[in-house]
C-alpha cells in the first residue's frame, strides 16, 4: 500500500495556530497538510472545532486535524480526572504520532517547539521511513532575543535518549538543532541568529487578506461573542501575562495595573482587558464597562480592526511586536513588571515601543473629545 504524503503542523498556542493557519493558506507549499493542535491554553478544543467544520466545507487549508486532550480540551471538571488525563497526555500524544507516522509518509514537520522531545520522539519515528524537513515557526521575543536554557545532566540526558530514542539532544542556547532546515518569521528584519542556521521564509505579510484567514477571523470573534463595533470603540488595550507569573516578582503588581485602569476609566477612555491564555486565573474585579476580551481568543485576529487612535499597553508580550509590523503608527507602551528581566527591552525600544517600570508610569491620552 501507497501511503499519500503529508506536511504536518503541530501548534501549542493560539498565536502558534494563526501562524500555522496563514503559511498553510498563503505559502502554496503544502497541499492539505494535517494540523495537530496541542491543548496547552484554554479553549483548544474550540480551535479544533472550528477548523473541523471548515475542512468539512472545504474551506480550509488543512486535509485533517487532531487535537491532543491533555489538560484543557477535556474539558473534564472533575479534578482526579482532569489529573489523570494531564499525567497521561503524553501518552496519548505519542499515540498519535505513531498512528499518523504509520498512515501517512510525512515529508515537513512544521513547529515551535523543535527543541521539544515530543518533536524529537516524532522526527525519530518518521525520518525512519522518509527524511522529513523539519521547519521552524518563530516563537515570537524568544526567537528575537538570546536565552539561555537550563543544562541538563549527563543522567538525564541518558534517560532521555532511552525513553525519546538516542536521536535526543538537548536544547541549547538561542541555536537551532540541525534537523532544522527553514524557519518561518512574521518579521524577518529584526533576526540575526537564526540567520546562518536556516533558510528563512517570511510568512506572507498580507496573510490576514486571506479569504480564509478572513472567515477564521469572523468565526473567533462570533465563537466568543465580540462585536466589531464593539472593538473600534476600545481607547486601551492592555494585554496581561500570566498574573500568577507577575505577581511573584511585584507584591504591588495587580495593585497598581487596577489603579492604571480606574485612572483612565476616569478620564472616559473606553478599557479592554486580554488575559494571558494559560493563564487560569479569575478576571479581576472591575467595574462592568471595562470589556474583557477572550483570554484564548488570538490576538493576531483583531489587530487590524482596532481604531487608529488606540493605544497599546501590557506586560511584555510579542503582540506589541506584530502590531508595530502591522500598524507602525499605534502607540505601544510595556510594563517591565521584573525589574531583574532587561533583556527584551532593547528589542522594544528599537521598534518604538516605550518601557514603562509600572503601570503607575504608564502615560495616557488626555480626555478625548466626544
Amino acid at each position: 500500500m501507497i501511503k499519500s504524503e503529508k506536511a504536518v503542523f503541530i501548534v501549542s498556542s493560539p498565536r502558534h495556530f494563526v501562524l500555522a493557519c496563514a503559511i498553510a493558506e498563503s505559502s502554496g507549499l503544502f497541499i492539505k497538510p494535517i494540523l495537530i493542535i496541542s491543548d496547552d491554553f484554554n479553549n483548544a478544543f474550540d480551535f479544533y472545532l472550528i477548523i473541523s467544520r471548515l475542512i468539512k466545507e472545504n474551506k480550509a487549508p488543512f486535509g485533517k486535524v487532531f487535537c491532543l486532550n491533555k489538560k484543557y480540551a477535556i474539558r473534564q471538571k472533575n479534578t482526579i480526572k482532569r489529573s489523570w488525563m494531564k499525567k497521561t497526555g503524553e501518552f496519548r500524544q505519542f499515540k498519535l504520532y505513531r498512528e499518523i507516522s504509520k498512515e501517512y509518509t510525512v515529508t515537513h514537520l512544521l513547529t515551535s517547539e523543535v527543541n521539544s522531545l515530543s518533536t524529537q520522539y516524532f522526527l525519530n519515528i518518521v525520518n525512519k521511513q522518509n527524511k522529513v524537513e523539519c521547519h521552524y515557526i518563530e516563537d515570537g521575543l524568544f526567537s528575537y532575543v538570546k536565552r539561555e536554557f537550563k543544562a541538563e545532566s549527563a543522567l538525564d540526558i541518558w534517560f532521555k535518549r532511552i525513553k525519546y530514542g538516542f536521536n535526543y539532544q538537548p536544547a541549547t542556547i538561542n541555536t537551532l538543532p540541525l534537523w532544522v532546515s527553514s524557519s518561518w518569521f512574521l518579521n524577518t528584519t529584526i533576526i540575526e541568529d537564526v540567520k546562518q542556521q536556516s533558510t528563512i521564509q517570511e510568512i506572507n505579510p498580507d496573510w490576514l487578506k486571506t479569504q480564509f484567514l478572513q472567515e477564521l477571523s469572523a468565526k473567533f470573534l462570533e465563537l466568543f461573542n465580540l462585536k466589531i463595533e464593539s472593538l473600534k470603540k476600545i481607547d486601551i488595550l492592555i494585554f496581561l501575562d500570566v498574573r500568577k507569573d507577575m505577581n511573584s516578582v511585584n507584591k504591588n503588581y495587580e495593585e497598581q495595573l487596577v489603579a492604571f485602569i480606574l485612572k483612565s476609566l476616569n478620564n472616559d477612555l473606553q478599557v479592554a482587558i486580554k488575559h494571558h491564555p494559560r493563564d487560569s486565573q479569575k478576571d479581576l474585579s472591575l467595574p462592568i464597562d471595562v470589556l474583557s476580551i477572550e483570554r484564548s481568543l488570538p490576538a493576531e485576529l483583531i489587530l487590524n480592526i482596532l481604531a487608529k487612535n488606540i493605544m497599546l499597553v501590557g506586560d511584555f508580550s510579542t503582540v506589541f511586536m506584530d502590531v508595530k509590523l502591522m500598524r507602525p503608527s499605534i502607540n505601544c507602551q510595556v510594563v517591565q513588571t521584573n525589574p531583574a528581566d532587561t533583556s527584551f527591552n532593547q528589542l522594544f525600544e528599537d521598534n518604538d515601543i516605550n518601557v514603562r517600570k509600572s503601570y503607575l508610569d504608564i502615560l495616557i491620552p488626555v480626555k478625548k473629545i466626544k
